[in-house]
Protein backbone atom coordinates (compact mmCIF):
# COMPACT_ATOMS: atom_id res chain seq x y z
CA UNK A 1 0.00 0.00 0.00
CA UNK A 2 1.36 3.52 -1.31
CA UNK A 3 0.50 6.40 1.02
CA UNK A 4 1.62 10.70 0.74
CA UNK A 5 4.98 9.35 2.81
CA UNK A 6 6.14 6.54 1.21
CA UNK A 7 5.07 2.94 0.69
CA UNK A 8 3.51 1.60 4.35
CA UNK A 9 4.22 -2.38 5.68
CA UNK A 10 1.36 -4.42 4.76
CA UNK A 11 -0.60 -5.63 7.93
CA UNK A 12 -2.40 -8.78 6.53
CA UNK A 13 -1.96 -11.83 8.10
CA UNK A 14 -0.18 -13.43 5.40
CA UNK A 15 2.81 -10.56 5.28
CA UNK A 16 3.07 -10.63 9.37
CA UNK A 17 3.17 -14.44 8.93
CA UNK A 18 6.03 -14.07 6.40
CA UNK A 19 7.53 -11.11 8.47
CA UNK A 20 7.93 -13.50 11.68
CA UNK A 21 9.26 -16.49 9.12
CA UNK A 22 12.04 -14.30 7.99
CA UNK A 23 12.95 -12.35 11.65
CA UNK A 24 12.90 -16.23 13.19
CA UNK A 25 15.31 -17.61 9.89
CA UNK A 26 17.60 -14.81 10.87
CA UNK A 27 17.96 -15.21 14.46
CA UNK A 28 18.52 -19.06 13.81
CA UNK A 29 21.46 -18.25 11.18
CA UNK A 30 22.98 -15.79 13.83
CA UNK A 31 22.27 -18.69 16.54
CA UNK A 32 23.82 -21.20 14.45
CA UNK A 33 27.05 -18.55 13.42
CA UNK A 34 27.24 -18.03 16.82
CA UNK A 35 27.32 -21.72 18.55
CA UNK A 36 29.98 -22.09 15.63
CA UNK A 37 31.76 -20.08 16.50
CA UNK A 38 31.82 -21.25 20.05
CA UNK A 39 32.56 -25.04 19.17
CA UNK A 40 35.45 -23.53 17.15
CA UNK A 41 36.81 -21.97 20.25
CA UNK A 42 36.48 -25.28 22.30
CA UNK A 43 38.23 -26.66 19.92
CA UNK A 44 41.20 -24.51 20.07
CA UNK A 45 40.93 -24.36 23.69
CA UNK A 46 41.28 -28.38 24.33
CA UNK A 47 44.03 -28.10 21.60
CA UNK A 48 46.23 -25.76 23.51
CA UNK A 49 45.48 -27.69 27.02
CA UNK A 50 45.56 -31.46 25.62
CA UNK A 51 46.34 -31.91 22.28
CA UNK A 52 43.53 -33.89 19.95
CA UNK A 53 40.94 -34.46 22.51
CA UNK A 54 43.00 -36.83 24.93
CA UNK A 55 42.09 -39.75 22.47
CA UNK A 56 45.08 -42.11 21.81
CA UNK A 57 46.27 -43.76 18.87
CA UNK A 58 45.35 -47.16 19.71
CA UNK A 59 41.75 -45.70 19.96
CA UNK A 60 41.21 -42.97 17.32
CA UNK A 61 39.99 -45.82 14.68
CA UNK A 62 37.54 -47.43 17.11
CA UNK A 63 33.89 -47.00 16.17
CA UNK A 64 30.44 -48.60 16.26
CA UNK A 65 31.18 -50.64 13.04
CA UNK A 66 34.49 -52.55 14.55
CA UNK A 67 32.63 -53.12 17.77
CA UNK A 68 31.94 -56.88 17.71
CA UNK A 69 28.26 -57.21 18.70
CA UNK A 70 27.26 -60.23 20.31
CA UNK A 71 23.83 -60.88 22.38
CA UNK A 72 26.14 -60.53 25.66
CA UNK A 73 26.65 -57.08 24.45
CA UNK A 74 24.16 -55.80 22.32
CA UNK A 75 22.28 -53.67 24.89
CA UNK A 76 25.27 -51.92 25.85
CA UNK A 77 26.11 -51.41 22.47
CA UNK A 78 22.19 -49.91 21.50
CA UNK A 79 22.67 -47.68 24.38
CA UNK A 80 26.29 -46.14 23.34
CA UNK A 81 25.15 -45.46 19.85
CA UNK A 82 21.45 -44.17 20.42
CA UNK A 83 23.92 -41.86 22.86
CA UNK A 84 25.64 -40.82 20.12
CA UNK A 85 23.65 -40.30 17.74
CA UNK A 86 20.96 -38.44 19.99
CA UNK A 87 23.84 -36.55 21.54
CA UNK A 88 23.03 -33.10 20.89
CA UNK A 89 18.81 -33.68 21.40
CA UNK A 90 19.32 -34.78 24.42
CA UNK A 91 21.70 -31.95 25.72
CA UNK A 92 18.85 -29.74 24.91
CA UNK A 93 15.79 -32.11 26.82
CA UNK A 94 15.11 -29.99 29.90
CA UNK A 95 14.10 -33.07 31.00
CA UNK A 96 17.28 -35.43 29.78
CA UNK A 97 19.53 -32.93 31.70
CA UNK A 98 19.20 -34.71 35.11
CA UNK A 99 20.78 -38.08 33.74
CA UNK A 100 22.73 -37.07 30.49
CA UNK A 101 26.03 -39.29 31.16
CA UNK A 102 27.05 -42.82 31.02
CA UNK A 103 28.58 -45.21 33.38
CA UNK A 104 30.18 -48.24 31.39
CA UNK A 105 30.49 -51.28 34.23
CA UNK A 106 32.44 -54.22 33.96
CA UNK A 107 35.34 -56.62 34.16
CA UNK A 108 38.69 -55.58 31.70
CA UNK A 109 38.67 -56.08 28.34
CA UNK A 110 34.74 -56.66 27.75
CA UNK A 111 34.38 -52.88 25.57
CA UNK A 112 33.91 -50.66 27.83
CA UNK A 113 36.74 -48.05 26.40
CA UNK A 114 35.71 -49.19 22.60
CA UNK A 115 32.09 -47.31 23.38
CA UNK A 116 33.72 -45.11 24.67
CA UNK A 117 36.01 -44.23 22.20
CA UNK A 118 33.07 -44.99 19.46
CA UNK A 119 30.99 -42.09 21.19
CA UNK A 120 34.00 -39.81 21.44
CA UNK A 121 34.78 -40.38 17.88
CA UNK A 122 31.53 -39.97 16.48
CA UNK A 123 30.66 -36.87 18.32
CA UNK A 124 34.10 -35.11 17.27
CA UNK A 125 33.49 -35.95 13.85
CA UNK A 126 30.11 -33.91 13.94
CA UNK A 127 31.82 -31.18 15.61
CA UNK A 128 30.97 -31.78 19.38
CA UNK A 129 34.01 -30.90 21.53
CA UNK A 130 35.52 -33.70 24.02
CA UNK A 131 37.72 -34.32 25.93
CA UNK A 132 38.93 -38.28 26.39
CA UNK A 133 41.11 -39.35 29.35
CA UNK A 134 42.17 -41.87 31.14
CA UNK A 135 41.70 -40.79 35.37
CA UNK A 136 45.97 -41.32 35.64
CA UNK A 137 46.24 -39.29 32.94
CA UNK A 138 43.74 -36.57 33.61
CA UNK A 139 45.26 -35.89 37.20
CA UNK A 140 48.65 -36.52 35.80
CA UNK A 141 48.00 -33.00 33.67
CA UNK A 142 47.06 -31.52 36.21
CA UNK A 143 50.15 -32.02 38.21
CA UNK A 144 52.38 -30.91 35.21
CA UNK A 145 50.61 -27.65 35.06
CA UNK A 146 52.53 -26.96 38.42
CA UNK A 147 56.25 -27.32 36.56
CA UNK A 148 57.19 -23.86 36.01
CA UNK A 149 58.47 -24.98 32.52
CA UNK A 150 54.41 -25.01 31.39
CA UNK A 151 52.70 -22.46 30.21
CA UNK A 152 49.27 -24.03 30.98
CA UNK A 153 47.79 -23.40 34.58
CA UNK A 154 45.97 -25.80 36.64
CA UNK A 155 43.06 -23.56 36.60
CA UNK A 156 43.23 -23.74 32.35
CA UNK A 157 43.22 -27.40 32.96
CA UNK A 158 40.30 -27.81 35.69
CA UNK A 159 38.31 -25.42 33.93
CA UNK A 160 38.47 -27.28 30.75
CA UNK A 161 37.55 -30.58 32.61
CA UNK A 162 35.22 -29.07 34.13
CA UNK A 163 33.09 -27.53 31.44
CA UNK A 164 33.88 -29.09 27.90
CA UNK A 165 31.06 -30.08 26.38
CA UNK A 166 31.74 -33.94 27.05
CA UNK A 167 34.24 -35.39 29.36
CA UNK A 168 34.97 -38.97 29.18
CA UNK A 169 37.21 -40.37 31.79
CA UNK A 170 38.18 -43.94 31.07
CA UNK A 171 39.27 -46.22 33.97
CA UNK A 172 38.20 -44.46 36.70
CA UNK A 173 39.06 -46.46 40.41
CA UNK A 174 42.59 -47.07 38.71
CA UNK A 175 43.93 -44.17 40.17
CA UNK A 176 46.20 -43.97 43.77
CA UNK A 177 43.59 -43.07 46.01
CA UNK A 178 45.62 -39.62 47.70
CA UNK A 179 43.59 -36.90 49.27
CA UNK A 180 44.75 -34.86 46.65
CA UNK A 181 43.63 -36.80 43.71
CA UNK A 182 40.12 -37.34 45.23
CA UNK A 183 39.57 -33.33 46.11
CA UNK A 184 40.31 -32.76 42.40
CA UNK A 185 38.00 -35.34 41.22
CA UNK A 186 35.35 -34.34 43.37
CA UNK A 187 35.62 -30.68 42.03
CA UNK A 188 35.54 -31.68 38.76
CA UNK A 189 32.76 -34.05 38.91
CA UNK A 190 30.54 -31.98 41.27
CA UNK A 191 30.95 -28.44 38.91
CA UNK A 192 29.87 -30.95 35.98
CA UNK A 193 27.28 -31.80 37.83
CA UNK A 194 26.56 -28.46 38.96
CA UNK A 195 25.90 -27.43 35.52
CA UNK A 196 24.67 -30.13 34.32
CA UNK A 197 27.05 -31.16 32.11
CA UNK A 198 27.67 -34.87 30.79
CA UNK A 199 30.30 -36.96 31.49
CA UNK A 200 30.52 -40.64 30.44
CA UNK A 201 32.92 -42.68 32.86
CA UNK A 202 34.45 -46.27 32.25
CA UNK A 203 35.11 -48.26 35.57
CA UNK A 204 36.11 -52.07 36.06
CA UNK A 205 34.66 -51.52 39.85
CA UNK A 206 30.93 -51.41 40.78
CA UNK A 207 29.85 -48.52 42.81
CA UNK A 208 30.32 -49.52 46.65
CA UNK A 209 33.72 -50.95 44.76
CA UNK A 210 34.29 -47.45 43.29
CA UNK A 211 33.49 -45.84 46.93
CA UNK A 212 36.46 -48.47 48.69
CA UNK A 213 39.08 -47.87 45.61
CA UNK A 214 38.43 -44.28 45.89
CA UNK A 215 38.29 -43.74 49.88
CA UNK A 216 42.55 -42.39 50.91
CA UNK A 217 44.58 -44.20 53.68
CA UNK A 218 43.11 -41.95 56.31
CA UNK A 219 40.29 -43.85 55.65
CA UNK A 220 37.26 -41.19 55.34
CA UNK A 221 34.91 -42.09 52.87
CA UNK A 222 32.90 -38.85 52.88
CA UNK A 223 34.48 -37.51 50.10
CA UNK A 224 34.90 -40.91 47.88
CA UNK A 225 30.74 -41.30 48.97
CA UNK A 226 29.79 -37.80 47.69
CA UNK A 227 31.71 -38.18 44.29
CA UNK A 228 29.91 -41.68 43.59
CA UNK A 229 26.89 -40.39 44.56
CA UNK A 230 27.40 -37.24 41.98
CA UNK A 231 27.96 -39.95 39.29
CA UNK A 232 25.04 -42.16 39.81
CA UNK A 233 22.77 -39.42 39.84
CA UNK A 234 24.50 -38.05 36.31
CA UNK A 235 24.50 -41.35 34.61
CA UNK A 236 22.89 -44.21 34.19
CA UNK A 237 24.99 -47.48 34.75
CA UNK A 238 25.85 -49.54 31.56
CA UNK A 239 27.13 -53.13 32.48
CA UNK A 240 29.28 -55.02 29.88
CA UNK A 241 29.79 -58.39 30.95
CA UNK A 242 31.50 -61.46 28.62
CA UNK A 243 35.04 -62.88 28.26
CA UNK A 244 38.01 -60.41 27.46
CA UNK A 245 38.33 -59.64 24.14
CA UNK A 246 41.94 -58.90 24.50
CA UNK A 247 42.48 -63.03 25.28
CA UNK A 248 40.59 -64.28 22.59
Amino acid sequence: MWAPTGPETCTCDGAQAAKAAAAKARADKEAAEEEERRVQKERERIRKIIGESGVGARFRNRNFDRFQVEPINAHAFKIAKGYADNFKALQCDPQGQEKNGLLLTGPKGTGKTHLAAAIANQLMEHGVPVVFATMIDLLAKIKASFERSVSTREDDVMRLYKTTDLLIIDDIGKEQPTEWALSKIYQIINARYEDYKPVILTSNYTADELVQRMTPLSGDTHTAEATVDRILEMTYTVPLAGESWRQK
